[in-house]
């Protein structure tokens, strides 16, 4: 039973260093980010998203097709092409680029 839509994209996270306003952002890091869009509403949720911080777990979790969510394991079903293109441009999360 589909749970809802997952999508990713990678984004450059930047650290602050410095006191205002004479701060600076310094070690770029690229980060993946994701999106979980339910099929039907949980609780009061119909959307969650976060940040992936130990970046080589959770992408070899996505290549076996697991994602680890609130303390459950999805199973992951990657949809690519005009599937994939369709399905975000109908939840609504584009690339920074589109």
């Amino acid at each position: 039973m589909p749970v809802g839509y997952l999508a990713t994209r990678v984004q450059m996270w930047w650290t602050r260093h410095g006191w205002w306003p004479f701060h600076r952002y310094i070690d770029p890091v690229e980060r993946p980010e994701w999106l979980l869009t339910f099929a039907a509403p949980v609780g009061r949720l119909p959307y969650d998203d976060g940040v992936v911080i130990d970046v080589a777990a959770e992408i070899d979790d996505w290549d076996n097709g697991r994602f680890a969510y609130r303390r459950q394991v999805l199973t992951l079903r990657w949809l690519h092409g005009p599937d994939a293109d369709t399905t975000r441009a109908a939840y609504g999360w584009q690339d920074a680029d589109g």
